[in-house]
């Protein structure tokens, strides 16, 4: 592959990228240049994966985008772009994140929002720009990516080193055995916007500023999001997805929201904030179920009353970059892998 110079182009209308991270990785692959994206290619970059991915509400898709990959709290994702004859064809971003336990912190990154267009397909793009993102989070010492593929997308990642690492242990509970049937029923993509619920406890700004900053998150042998006051605010609060607090006994809460899930309505408890014991934490989620009417609930695995269904769990795949944990030592909430 020809190495090709670079140069930063930033646009006015994403000055962010301004400041985002400088790639030594430029190569070509048949006539097509695979580089780190510019605040000039952001507007086309969107239009690649509305025609890739189905995206039909061009400004909560661009503020959804521009959220995710520009504003972070982790930091700006490695986005990487496949251009021919001035033309982006696909698009790669590697999200940033972080964990951290009580005796370490590991910088990780997830997959996500990956295009192709449909008239470049089968080039073999996924893959060049898979590969040159993994170069450049190694020299950032990123530690590994995770994402949850699905049954179609996973043997490629499998191929391209990624493990299985199972599912990721999630809790349900459901309000009544008619609304189980529609559960069972709805096996397809949750709706990306909230169902709105403005009388739903408080705003998710003014809940976590009422927590104990020490107690926040819990701290132990797992590996948990490294979550502060500053990632919380960016996650929840500052996005075009609606979320609320509900608070809860003993200073604890939960960051809650309600979407429709094919014919179900669903409740996810993204994060239960204050450490709050399992009794906290169940009575938390059967008042906000019965609050909210939804047919069902979301939250993390262990809540009291709450059952584990392995296979409604979301596959987990992780790629080590410079070192990946267990994954039994990684403690999700549904915040953590939702697909937003």
């Amino acid at each position: 592959m020809a190495v090709v110079p670079m140069k930063e182009l930033v646009g006015d209308r994403f000055p962010k990228l301004s400041h985002m991270t400088h790639y030594d990785l430029a190569m070509t692959l048949d006539n097509v240049d695979i580089r780190a994206a510019t605040g000039a290619d952001i507007e086309e970059i969107i239009n690649v994966c509305s025609s890739a991915l189905g995206w039909a509400d061009p400004e909560f898709d661009e503020a959804l985008f521009r959220w995710k990959h520009l504003d972070n709290a982790f930091g700006h994702s490695a986005l990487l772009v496949a251009v021919e004859a001035g033309e982006i064809l696909a698009v790669r971003p590697f999200m940033r994140w972080r964990f951290a336990s009580e005796t370490e912190t590991l910088s990780a990154a997830r997959a996500v929002d990956t295009a192709t267009r449909p008239d470049a397909q089968g080039r073999g793009l996924f893959r060049a720009l898979t590969e040159a993102g993994v170069s450049q989070l190694r020299s950032e010492d990123v530690g590994f990516i995770f994402n949850t593929p699905n049954a179609k997308s996973l043997p490629g990642y499998l191929k391209m080193g990624w493990e299985q690492a199972g599912s990721v242990p999630l809790g349900y509970k459901m309000r009544s055995p008619q609304a189980a049937g529609r559960m069972l029923k709805s096996r397809t993509a949750a709706n990306k916007p909230s169902i709105p619920t403005p009388k739903l406890g408080q705003s998710v700004a003014e809940g976590i500023a009422g927590l104990e900053p020490g107690l926040l998150v819990s701290r132990d042998e797992f590996l948990r999001t490294d979550h502060t006051f500053e990632t919380l605010l960016w996650r929840y609060s500052s996005g075009p997805i609606e979320y609320r607090f509900v608070p809860g006994p003993h200073t604890t809460g939960a960051v809650v929201r309600l979407r429709q899930r094919g014919p179900s309505r669903e409740l996810v408890v993204a994060e239960l904030l204050g450490t709050p014991s399992i009794d906290d934490a169940r009575t938390i989620v059967r008042d906000t179920l019965a609050e909210t009417d939804a047919d069902y609930c979301i939250c993390t695995a262990g809540v009291r009353r709450t059952i584990s269904i392995e296979r409604l769990g979301p596959k987990l795949a992780i790629r080590e970059i410079t070192r990946a944990p267990k994954p039994d030592s990684l403690h999700w909430q549904p915040g953590d892998i939702e697909l937003f």
